[in-house]
């Protein structure tokens, strides 16, 4: 981005230019193809290889000994069906069996290298939006710099998820990705904290910023606080606890040993309490007593409706779908809170020298896949 715009937050804003590097038609849908086509492959690699009751700390091969580790009901429930009907398909087709160890090996390797271009992604984004601070980046620009790397968070994260037995038996590995995803989200909340009076997202206008301000004279929190703090905190707090979550799952003592036993205590506790509210409700009688639907039945409905949202969020095929969902949502929202050019899907849009290479690099990704699979077929 070029202008004229000296660092003067005294002044007039910057002029408005359509910053076909960030919001251009070409990069917007380069960065939505991407991360799509990583979703894609954790969907196929879920569905295909996926395998909900192998325990993630095992080490290459695969035993029925007695652990502590429980498979994810919600994966198991959405397979069990979803795999038996892809199984009889493909051997209508006369292909290959989907459920062995080389195809998901193949897998693996992909994911591997996804989850390097979405790091990668995340860090050149943020490392370009903060470069051009002093420039006179408007609040608006940061803002999808800020979605598009929330989106290239999310999705990295789910890569980790799916790659939780490789990370444990390559623990160098596991820790250098962790350690460069923490940065990741540091600097990540830092920019989130920067929207925080970005009230404009909600209401198109009103107190300042607005949309064409520089984004670097608002960087810090100021009252009232309103809808865009709280979303901001919110977005904050969400990228932390996916990232602990992540760290609960790629680490044994913390995923076995410490939560799943904990949960199973406080489930054991839990069950107890409801079985003495339902006998003191008297519960099986017919019609159910006053007793019973005051006591009895809300507490039975908080304690499955927990379990489901534990579940549903632990499910790696949930964390997929969330991530990216959220991520079109958030990155759309934005792009259409103004009227003005933007370059992304209107006359402004000339498809620049930048837009025509982030369109064509999308053969890396396709690339990827065939290398991944060509080396399993051929090996």
């Amino acid at each position: 981005m070029s202008t004229s715009w000296k660092y003067n937050c005294s002044g007039p804003s910057p002029e408005w230019i359509a910053n076909s590097d960030i919001t251009g038609t070409g990069v917007v849908f380069s960065y939505i193809i991407t991360a799509g086509i990583v979703v894609v492959v954790l969907a196929l690699y879920y569905f295909a290889a996926y395998d909900p009751s192998h325990d993630p700390f095992q080490g290459t091969k695969r035993n029925s000994a007695p652990r502590a580790f429980h498979p994810n009901p919600v994966d198991a429930l959405i397979l069990e069906d979803s795999r038996r009907i892809a199984m009889t398909c493909l051997g209508a087709f006369g292909c290959i069996s989907i459920n062995n160890t080389s195809f998901e090996e193949a897998f693996i390797r992909c994911i591997i290298a996804f989850s390097d271009m979405q790091l990668l992604t995340g860090y050149s984004l943020l490392i370009s939006g903060f470069s051009q601070l002093r420039s006179g980046l408007q609040t608006f620009y940061w803002q999808v710099v800020i979605g598009l790397t929330w989106f290239s968070t999310i999705t990295h994260l789910s890569c980790l998820t799916a790659l939780r037995n490789h990370l444990y038996l390559h623990s160098s590995e596991r820790t250098w990705r962790l350690a460069a995803m923490a940065i990741l989200c540091v600097l990540l909340a830092i920019g989130l904290g920067f929207t925080a009076n970005y009230d404009w997202v909600f209401f198109g206008g009103g107190d300042e910023p607005n949309y064409g301000d520089a984004a670097i004279c608002y960087i810090r929190i100021r009252s009232p606080l309103g809808q865009a703090f709280y979303t901001m905190l919110f977005s904050v707090l969400l990228i932390t606890f996916s990232f602990v979550v992540r760290i609960v799952k790629l680490y044994r003592f913390l995923s076995v040993d410490i939560f799943t036993r904990a949960r199973s205590r406080v489930k054991h506790w839990t069950y107890t309490s409801l079985r003495i509210v339902h006998d003191w409700s008297d519960a099986s009688a017919q019609p159910p007593s006053l007793k019973c639907m005051i006591c009895y039945y809300p507490l039975l409905a908080a304690k499955l409706s927990a379990d489901l949202l534990v579940d549903g969020w632990a499910s790696v095929f949930m964390e997929a779908t969330v991530a990216y969902s959220w991520g079109i949502y958030r990155l759309i929202a934005t792009l259409q809170m103004t009227w003005k050019p933007t370059g992304f899907l209107n006359g402004s849009s000339d498809w620049t020298f930048g837009q025509v290479i982030a369109m064509l690099l999308l053969a890396g990704p396709l690339i990827t896949i065939v290398e991944s699979f060509q080396s399993d077929t051929g090996g």
